[in-house]
């Protein structure tokens, strides 16, 4: 976009809805990341994921009028499928060693991913897309990237410029 004449003015005017529902988001998994509560057990720390997931989903819902965010929630419902059906994201080792890791290790009581298996449901939807370099990114990761990559295409390219920006 920028080599087509786009501004990152452009894109820093974009005017977001409900910044709050966003930041609750991700500040969740954040902080829940690096702390692990002597409370948190599986079911706590699965409702902690879905909550801070689900936040994000309304911020993305809330502006979706923006270009590509429509897509990105596409893309974040799909995680949340799989997550929900098998309570943590699953990650393929196979995906893991082909994007040029090592063996796949997940920390007991680990937030967010468990090792896909034989009884991981919509193991399609896991962390199964060696991208090397990027790590392991499952189709809704995609779809969510690809949403937000439009968004910030589109407004930097024809995005609206404030006054500010227009005259300076």
């Amino acid at each position: 976009a920028l080599l087509q004449g786009g501004s990152l003015e452009r894109l820093s005017a974009t005017k977001f809805r409900a910044a709050p529902l966003l930041l609750f988001g991700l500040a969740l998994q954040i902080v829940f990341g690096f702390w692990s509560p002597s409370w948190m057990n599986d079911v706590a720390g699965l409702t902690v994921l879905l909550a801070s997931n689900l936040f994000v989903l309304a911020w993305l819902t809330v502006n979706r009028s923006l270009p590509g965010l429509l897509i990105a929630a596409v893309g974040l419902l799909m995680n949340l499928a799989v997550i929900t059906a098998n309570g943590a994201m699953p990650v393929s080792a196979d995906a893991v060693r082909a994007a040029g890791g090592e063996e796949l290790e997940i920390s007991e009581g680990a937030l967010k991913h468990e090792v896909l298996d034989d009884d991981t449901r919509l193991g399609f939807l896991g962390d199964i897309i060696p991208l090397p370099a990027l790590g392991i990114w499952s189709a809704g990761d995609l779809v969510l990237a690809a949403g937000l990559a439009l968004l910030a295409y589109r407004q930097t390219r024809w995005g609206e410029l404030t006054a500010d920006a227009a005259s300076g």
